[in-house]
Parts: C-alpha cells; structure tokens; sequence
C-alpha cells in the first residue's frame, strides 16, 4: 500500500468517526431543546381469545376506609406509604393494598399550580373526555380543598376533620387537616394518561411552621391511590367517603396494620443489570428469565433457561412502526390487564429505546440506573435503539399474555442487530428473552419506579437466576 492510498483511508476513518460523533452531540442537544413529544392515539390490540376480568377479582373486603388520628397517643403513622384502593367489581367497594415508598408515585413538576387560599377550594375540570370515579359514580370534574382532601358533589372549605364531616359528602380525603397553603408550600395538580394527580407539597398547618407533602391519585379505571411522603401533622383523617354520613357500625381501618413490611428478595434483589462496554459485556443471549411476582406482589424471584427462540410467534403481531427516540400507546382487549409492583394496568407505552413504562411515556435513550429507576418500567435492552433504520417493534395480545418483541433493531450508530421479547402475563409474571444481542451498554430488569436505592446492587442475571443444582 503505498503513502498516499493508506493516507487517504485514515482520513476516512477520520471523517466517518467525526461525523458519527457530531450527529450523536446534535441528537443530545435536540433531545434537551425538544418540547415533550405529544402522546399518539393508543394502539388497540386484538385477542380472538376468550379473557374474563373475573381472573383478577378479588373477595370484597368490608371495610369503610377511613382512618383518623386524634392525638400524640393516637399520631399520624403513614408517612412513607402509599395506600392503592382498587374497587371491587360491583363498584361499591374496594381492595386495599399498602406499600412502603421512597417518594410520591407522580412527579408533581410542571403540574398546574392551583391558587388555594386558606380553607378554599379550587374546581378542576378534566380534559380529553378523561374521568374518574368513586363508589362507582363517574366525574369529568371535581373540587380540590385547601384542608387535604377531593370532594365531587360540591366544593368545600370545612377545616373541622370530624368524622361527620369527612362523612357528609363524597370525598378523597388525603389528610383532612386545617391546612393555610398561603402560609408556604403549594397545591397543584397533573392530568395524565391514566389518571390525574393532586398533590400538596410542604403546606404547612394553621398556625404552624411545619411541612406536610401527600398526594392522591384518581386512576381512570377506578382506582385511587393515596400518597404520604413527609408529614409533620399529627393529627387528621385520611381516607374514603360514600357522602352518605357515618355509618351506624363504623370502625376505622387501621391502614398500617394493612401495611407489611415488603418481603426482601433475595440476596437483596433490585431485579436489575447493568452491562458494560468491554468491562462487563452482555452475556444473556439466548436465554430467558421469568420474573414470578411474591404472594404480596411487591417482589419478584427470577429463572433463567436457556431457549433457542422467542416464546412467543410474532407472525401475526401489530407493526408499531416506532421511529427514532418513539413510543407507542398500546391499549389492551378484553378487560385483559397486566400488573407490575402490585398495580394494574389495562395500557402501556412502549418505547423505541428498548423498554415499556405504565404511569407515562418515556423515550430516554441515555441508559443510566437513575433514569431507569425514574419509572414503573421493564427493561427488555434499555439503550439508544433505532427502529427507525432497521427491524421493527411490534406487539400481540394472546389469551394470557401480550408480547412486545425488538426484532433485529440495531442501536443508533451500532449496525449489530438486537433481537428481544418482553411478555407480561394476565397472573403477574413477567418474562424477558434475548437472542442475538449485538448491543454491549445497556440496562436490563425491572424498575418499581421509586427511584434509585442508595443500597443498590446490580443482579447477575446469569448467576442468581440460574436453578440450583
């Protein structure tokens, strides 16, 4: 080869490299300009498969879902802890389900700041045909208290939290308390695609410099979650009302008696890897792993096998024809529903870039452990994938499962194909599989969406998860 040939090839090799790295800085520097992209309509998926909802029923629990906290002997106790009430099939009653959290379930950022003063109330109307429900009546609308708490029929500013008054109308009662948001802190207020979220951040009470940050969220399905992150407040009342006055047997629920601690998975389980360029490369191609859900569905045991194809047929999958840095909205048929962490889903987004989330879209394409922690979210190939250029993302619904699968999508300047299933079953579990992987920096696993653990470890997938001898 003479000088001027092996010249010419090193400036080439020059020129591919800083082309390669100047469209990786603008497509950073476009992700940080760009607006949120706008939510597409939702792909509804087909099942010829029969599907009863009755799977997921539960025996209603009877009980009025009301808690009041009195005095220092008898001082709020759920700071911390979320409380998921999800109405039995008749509508009349709901299931309790308590969880240890590290932070609210929604980001109450860029929410739309409602101008409370004291014992004042603010009307909030819902947009998009959105609406929520409570004892099985349906609300486009609704009226947010200054004093912790939702009411439906009517706007209220009572700061007195007996329990007659919490009972006299329909109402969410987050922490029933004499609050003076104009004393510090704020209430907002965030629609999103499943559900809206009021949250009152640092509001101190009447009278006193203190800081109280809790949440409710009204699920579009039904449900109602209700939020406590740091509270001051000793006293109060939190939980549901009928609007029908106090019932003559009346006994108050005990919410954290509900509560269990979270069973501990084992060898301390985040359910999650991270792999390496060179350091720590990918090493799972051709296996799967099924996440089997504990009895209390807060955790999850993991199985590696070995497979030399995808469980589920893509034959007959919908095309979600994801471009570059896209998600897409997929709805499920059927009344099917599929769960993660203990809560229930009958939509989700699936994003190009190698993942699913459930409570809102996400096309992140910079795959650290606190962006994938930011999120209820699966973890099929967490990295800067483009369907865009090759392969496609598509999605089936089966009678007891539905399949997202990443077939031969190459990575944004990495031409080795990547192929990968993520499969959520109707009874909880949850299985990834991977074949020919050509992607070696990405994060894989399960995220409860509580954001990232200072005591966190990465699981070694091929290690913990293979059987035993």
């Amino acid at each position: 080869m003479n000088r001027l040939t092996f010249r010419t090839i090193v400036i080439l090799a020059f020129c591919v490299a800083a082309f390669g790295a100047e469209e990786k800085v603008s497509k950073i520097n476009a992700e940080k300009s760009r607006e949120p992209e706008p939510i597409p309509e939702a792909i509804s998926l087909k099942t010829d498969a029969l599907y009863s909802a009755d799977i997921l029923a539960e025996t209603p629990v009877q009980d009025y879902f009301a808690e009041q906290f009195t005095s220092d002997d008898d001082a709020f106790d759920l700071s911390y802890h979320s409380v998921t009430l999800v109405p039995t099939p008749d509508g009349i009653s709901y299931n309790a389900e308590v969880q240890q959290i590290l932070q609210l379930p929604t980001d109450p950022i860029k929410g739309t700041v409602l101008a409370l003063g004291d014992d004042t109330y603010s009307y909030v109307k819902l947009s998009d045909l959105a609406a929520v429900s409570i004892y099985g009546l349906s609300f486009t609308d609704f009226y947010v208290g200054s004093n912790g708490y939702i009411t439906f029929l009517v706007g209220d500013q009572d700061y007195t939290e007996s329990l007659a008054d919490h009972f006299d109308t329909l109402r969410i009662s987050g922490l029933f308390r004499d609050f003076n948001p104009t004393a510090g802190g704020e209430v907002s207020y965030k629609q999103l695609t499943d559900r809206v979220a009021v949250s009152w951040q640092n509001v101190p009470e009447y009278g006193r410099e203190n800081f109280n940050t809790f949440q409710i969220e009204m699920f579009y399905d039904g449900t109602i979650r209700i939020s406590w992150a740091d509270i001051d407040a000793v006293r109060g009342i939190v939980g549901l009302s009928d609007g029908l006055g106090v019932p003559p047997d009346f006994e108050e629920t005990d919410f954290s008696e509900l509560s269990k601690p979270p069973i501990p998975p084992i060898t301390g389980d985040y359910l999650t890897e991270q792999f390496v360029q060179n350091d720590d490369p990918f090493d799972l191609e051709y296996t799967s792993v099924t996440f089997f859900p504990t009895s209390d569905g807060t955790a999850y045991v993991g199985l590696l096998e070995e497979i030399s194809d995808l469980p589920t047929n893509t034959y007959l999958a919908t095309n979600l024809k994801l471009r570059d840095d896209n998600f897409a909205w997929v709805r499920l048929s059927n009344q099917a529903r599929v769960r993660i962490f203990n809560q229930s889903f009958s939509s989700f987004f699936v994003s190009s870039n190698g993942y699913i989330t459930f409570t809102t879209p996400d096309n992140d394409f910079t795959e650290t452990l606190e962006e994938h922690f930011d999120k209820l979210r699966i973890a099929g190939l967490y990295t800067d994938l483009t369907a865009a250029y090759a392969g496609m993302v598509t999605a089936i619904q089966l009678y007891n499962r539905v399949a997202i699968t990443w077939q031969e999508v190459p990575e944004f300047e990495n031409t080795a194909r990547n192929t990968f299933q993520i499969e959520m079953f109707f009874d909880g579990k949850i299985r990834i599989s991977w074949l020919d992987i050509g992607s070696r920096s990405n994060i894989v696993g399960l995220s409860n969406g509580l954001g990232l653990s200072p005591d966190f470890e990465e699981t070694d997938f091929s290690v913990e998860y293979t059987p035993k001898p």
